[in-house]
């Protein structure tokens, strides 16, 4: 009796957990990304989904073209258009806790866009959408930010030293004194 007990609620449990569906999140804004760097494309849920019913793809919304795959509880890079091949890579890690984000290395001209992340389970399929904005190149973003620096009065600091930050880039408290 105990065995046919624990079976129905076991059947009743994963009904209920199915029924709610799941919310796949992505980035709320558009990601800027330089031009031969990195940009990460997020894309997860709060609960871990099965990876025996588990499909994640990534492709871009004005093609057909996959950026990556995963499917039956593995990375498909095979899978992969061209132009995404050995740069576009899952945290295989992390996908088993329910992070489906992908990292693209190298990032080109040509991927400035909107992709879209589809996660289908055996019952539902979720989507998310996101937009990589081009910031340029290394040079480009230089001058940018020469453009953007403030000098004080007496010719010394730039923007970074008057909000706060070192060198280095790490934030100061608002209340230190520099050079005392």
């Amino acid at each position: 009796m105990q065995i046919k007990s624990f079976n129905i609620i076991l059947i009743l449990l994963k009904c209920v957990v199915n029924s709610d569906g799941f919310l796949l999140h992505g980035s709320a804004g558009p990601l800027t990304a330089r031009l031969g760097g990195a940009v990460l494309l997020p894309c997860f849920v709060d609960t871990p989904l099965p990876l025996e019913e588990l499909e994640v793809d990534w492709r871009r919304t004005d093609s057909d073209i996959i950026v990556h795959l995963f499917q039956d509880g593995q990375s498909r890079p095979e899978s992969q258009g061209d132009a995404y091949r050995d740069r576009a890579h899952f945290f295989s890690q992390e996908i088993p806790k329910g992070n489906f984000s992908l990292l693209l290395e190298g990032v080109r001209t040509a991927d400035a866009g909107v992709y879209k992340c589809v996660v289908y389970t055996e019952q539902e399929q979720r989507e998310t959408r996101l937009e990589i904005q081009e910031a340029g190149t290394g040079r480009q973003e230089q001058r940018r930010q020469r453009k953007r620096r403030v000098r004080n009065p007496e010719g010394g600091a730039d923007d970074a030293a008057s909000e706060g930050r070192s060198e280095a880039g790490t934030r100061h408290n608002s209340g230190s004194t520099y050079g005392t």
